[in-house]
């Protein structure tokens, strides 16, 4: 008997998991996981704040008073190991590449100042 009320006393610990955004709002998200859920705060570094959009892929991770974002899956396709890009779903692109120049919707300031229009460099 002691063996039942040992069991069932243990609560089944609830694993971080990767869901999807259903409703994107100013300030929290919903998404599906396991299960859907509402309400849900975003956290992200210092300084940098970001709401993901809907369908986006996002890691929940459980906490002591309820489940957070952690952040998004990452598609770092169209930069090299080092490289930086801030982008929203307009289309603006903000990139810090490892030579050290810095694109801004395609247009490149190179380290020393030098502006080069769209598609001039090639890395």
């Amino acid at each position: 008997m002691w063996l039942t009320g040992l069991s069932s006393a243990k609560k089944a610990e609830k694993l971080p998991e990767e869901g999807s955004v259903v409703e994107s709002g100013e300030k929290a998200l919903s998404t599906n996981g396991a299960s859907f859920e509402k309400g849900i705060p975003v956290y992200a570094p210092y300084g940098f704040v970001s709401i993901p959009p809907k369908s986006t892929d996002v890691l929940l991770i459980p906490c002591k008073n309820g489940t957070v974002c952690a952040g998004v899956k990452v598609d770092g396709s169209e930069l090299k190991n080092g490289e930086v890009m801030i982008f929203s779903m307009s289309g603006a692109k903000i990139k810090l590449c490892r030579n050290g120049s810095v694109q801004i919707n395609g247009v490149t300031i190179k380290s020393d100042g030098t502006v080069y229009a769209k598609d001039f460099i090639k890395e």
